[in-house]
């Protein structure tokens, strides 16, 4: 087929074989030195050049026609497919690298990648999106509030109402948190763990505001409790309701619950005041 396949050469200027072959062969320089068969030689070109004023095609012989199909190939191949291969890859390449330039300077670049940085939050919660509320962690479930008139008001939980069931309370407990200072806290520390230095001592009831989350403040005040309290003092956190509630409902109580299962084993424990609200006395 290659050999029965012709082509041949003509031009209306006046041009030279060797002007041709000089051509031919200065397309021919990307794989000459590789393949040296597929450059043409004077011969071919002389050969094969087609001229209306001199013989016919027919006093050429026929497999000289055919040695020009390697030329042609790597012709084609060499300045028409590779080139157009070649700028297919740099296209792509451009637009990746551009794509990543505009990527880097976006403006929401940054708070994309702190999103993306930030741990995940547990909430503790497993059944996430079914509209039910949080189980309570095990051996942490609230109970009634123990009998013991040792108290610390937390931030100002106390006021200015307590549940009937603390009314015994009358005022005698302590405050701390909130607007008390370090100095005030650690006091307080110190005095009720005086109390506790006994052989069966009472439960340290310690009243939060159930409608607000704990926090680490309270967390560090009762960790240094649990460190300088003896071994068998025990916490008891009493989340109180709002006061236009009568007792806080499960949504406030299950992020107490949690609360106190992080701390220390043992320590802590939540208990639920219900009752109406009693005035503290001045």
């Amino acid at each position: 087929m290659v050999e029965d396949l012709a082509f041949g050469w003509s031009s209306t200027l006046t041009l030279a074989s060797d002007r041709y072959l000089a051509l031919v062969r200065a397309l021919a320089s990307p794989w000459g030195w590789l393949w040296p068969q597929a450059v043409p030689t004077r011969e071919l070109v002389e050969g094969t050049r087609f001229f209306r004023a001199g013989p016919g095609p027919e006093a050429t012989d026929p497999a000289l026609w055919g040695q020009w199909w390697p030329f042609v190939t790597l012709l084609w191949c060499t300045w028409v497919l590779l080139p157009r291969l070649s700028l297919l890859v740099f296209s792509h390449w451009l637009l990746r690298w551009r794509a990543s330039g505009l990527l880097a300077r976006h403006p929401a670049r940054q708070a994309l990648l702190r999103r993306m940085a930030n741990p995940t939050i547990d909430s503790g919660h497993d059944q996430a999106g079914d509209g039910l509320l949080p189980e309570p962690p095990a051996g942490h479930r609230p109970g009634p509030v123990p009998a013991s008139d040792l108290a610390i008001a937390w931030a100002g939980a106390a006021e200015p109402r307590l549940p009937s069931a603390l009314a015994r309370l009358d005022g005698r407990y302590y405050r701390a948190g909130g607007r008390a200072s370090l100095a005030e806290d650690d006091a307080v520390l110190a005095e009720v763990g005086t109390r506790l230095d006994v052989a069966a001592p009472p439960p340290v009831l310690v009243l939060t505001r159930g409608w607000e989350p704990p926090t680490g403040e309270l967390q560090d005040f009762l960790l240094a409790a649990r460190a300088q309290w003896p071994g068998s003092a025990r916490v008891v956190l009493v989340p109180l309701a709002d006061p236009s509630e009568p007792a806080p409902g499960q949504r406030w109580l299950a992020p107490w619950q949690r609360f106190a299962e992080r701390l220390p084993t043992g320590f802590a424990t939540v208990a639920v005041a219900t009752g109406d609200t009693a005035t503290v006395p001045e």
